[in-house]
Parts: C-alpha cells; structure tokens; sequence
C-alpha cells in the first residue's frame, strides 16, 4: 500500500469516526444510552483502524477492540494507556447488538454512557494527533 493511499484511508476513518462521535453526543442529549455506548465502541474501532492504516496495515474486519489496540501498541507503546477503555468499550458492542447475551445493561446508564463518551473523544483526539 502507498503512503498516499495510506494517508487517504487515514482520513477516510477518522472522518467516520468524527462522525460517529457527533452522533453519539447527539444520542446523549436525547438520553439514549445505549446508542452513546455502541457509538463510541464505533468511534473507538473506527480510530485505531484509522491508525492501523496509517501504518501500512490491511484491512481488518474485527470488532474486538482489545485485538485492535494490541496492534497499535506494537506501532506505539504509548497506546497502552487505553487498555480499560478499549476492554470496557468492546463488552458495550456485543451488549447492544445482543441484549440477550451482553454482560453489560447499557440502556438506562448515564454514567457508563458518560464515561464511554469521554474516553470515545480522548481516543479519537489522540489517533488525530497522529495526522
């Protein structure tokens, strides 16, 4: 892959994520929690892929958010600092899309959409530094 096409696909995922996150702030104000939950498991995944191919990564079709921030430590140690984040955030995919079999309820909590926003933005905010 080029440094062009790199670059390119970069900038593709982070505008999807910056996306992702406007939307999950929406979500907030309307107190839809769970939506906040899984938009910013979206926003997450969407940055650390954004990384990935700013490294010269392929595609990956993976959710694990673990699995993915494991790869962009091997890039950069300093991602090591969203360990918990990323390790919350993935559990807040599987309990959205299937409510039946997540660990986590998600639909009534403020505080864990709060939270998920939060770390949602630092993740993003730092993958963007890398621009």
């Amino acid at each position: 892959m080029t440094e062009t096409r790199q670059k390119e696909l970069f900038d593709l995922w982070l505008k999807a994520a910056k996306h992702d996150l406007r939307w999950a702030e929406g979500s907030l104000k309307l107190k839809e929690y769970a939506g906040v939950c899984f938009l910013s498991q979206q926003v997450v995944e969407k940055s650390l892929k954004a990384f990935l191919y700013l490294k010269g990564e392929e595609q990956r079709k993976v959710h694990d958010l673990d699995n993915l921030l494991s790869l962009t430590i091997k890039y950069d140690k300093s991602f090591e600092k969203f360990i918990q984040a990323t390790s919350t955030l993935s559990a807040y995919y599987l309990s959205t899309r299937y409510p039946d079999i997540g660990d986590v309820d998600v639909f009534d909590k403020k505080e864990l959409a709060d939270q998920a926003l939060i770390w949602a933005g630092e993740i993003f905010d730092f993958v963007n530094s890398f621009q």
